[in-house]
């Protein structure tokens, strides 16, 4: 029984993993970005699914960082 509920928890938190990974700035874009923390979860067989961003800005009025 302990067998089981540890693999069904392991499965649910390898589901429902997610990575975070960070953009350090948009130097080369024509309408910037800022710095942006990116999240994305991970499918089950380990690769990842759409990136989407968490948290992003810090650009001032001159749209630099």
């Amino acid at each position: 029984m302990l067998k089981n509920l540890l693999t069904a928890t392991y499965d649910c938190v390898r589901v429902y993993r997610t990575e975070f990974f960070a953009q350090h700035g948009s130097w080369n874009r024509g309408v910037p970005i800022g710095a942006r923390l990116m999240i994305t979860s991970l499918k089950p067989d380990g690769t990842g699914g759409k990136a989407e961003v968490f948290a992003g800005g810090g650009l001032n009025e001159k749209g630099r960082l």
